[in-house]
């Protein structure tokens, strides 16, 4: 992802393009694994905040084979929780860095 990153920018392209931030998909405790990829990950890129991290969950499986959002299947699920809370976090993030632009 960075590498792509660095070849837009080189292209002239993309110049302003950022990464926000790691979430973490799937993530589960019952397993030591998920835990040490995402240390390994903050150790790597300790400049690049981890902003979510997003459980394993049987409610976005079943509303996937429904076909339809999981806040329409389980508003309330951990799952549904977390991810509001990365949207208004990523939400924000954006408000500030438009108003700083617009300071510029």
């Amino acid at each position: 992802m960075f590498s792509i990153i660095e070849d837009l920018r080189d292209a002239g392209l993309a110049l302003d393009l950022k990464v926000l931030g790691f979430v973490a998909n799937k993530f589960t405790r019952q397993s030591k694994v998920p835990q040490i990829r995402l240390e390994q990950l903050k150790e790597l890129y300790p400049d690049v905040p981890v902003i979510g991290v997003l459980p394993r969950a049987i409610a976005v499986e079943k509303s996937q084979e429904e076909g339809g959002p999981v806040f329409e299947f389980d508003a309330d699920s951990p799952f549904s929780r977390e991810f509001m809370k990365i949207v208004n976090e990523v939400v924000r993030y954006v408000k500030e860095d438009s108003r700083d632009l617009g300071n510029k």
